[in-house]
């Protein structure tokens, strides 16, 4: 799942996105659409986790555990962004989400 995120990453990377990011935050109309996205991320990501958790019966279960593990996927990628503005992009985005996502791994389950 991690994985997921990289070309958002590189393009804000790319982009020296970190002022967009700020005034995203800052703006309640503009962070109420990128909240929005967000679901539409989670939505995406639920989707193509599905056929991958082979383990879990097909039917309900196995959509409510792709939805739970993307939904958190997505919010560590949300707390990564958080933690990138408040440290002034001292570090990279990529590094910040891999230590949000090494933080829930745990719960994914053996």
């Amino acid at each position: 799942m991690r994985r997921a995120f990289d070309e958002v990453i590189e393009k804000w990377t790319r982009n020296q996105s970190l002022p967009m990011i700020r005034l995203i935050h800052d703006t309640p109309v503009l962070y109420a659409k990128h909240l929005h996205q967000e679901v539409q991320w989670n939505e995406a990501i639920a989707q193509s986790l599905v056929p991958r958790l082979t383990k879990t019966p097909p039917g309900e279960e196995r959509r409510l555990r792709a939805g739970a593990l993307a939904a958190a996927g997505v919010a560590c990628f949300a707390y990564a962004r958080l933690e990138w503005g408040a440290c002034d992009g001292k570090r990279s985005v990529a590094e910040l989400l891999d230590l949000a996502m090494d933080a829930v791994s745990p719960l994914s389950g053996p």
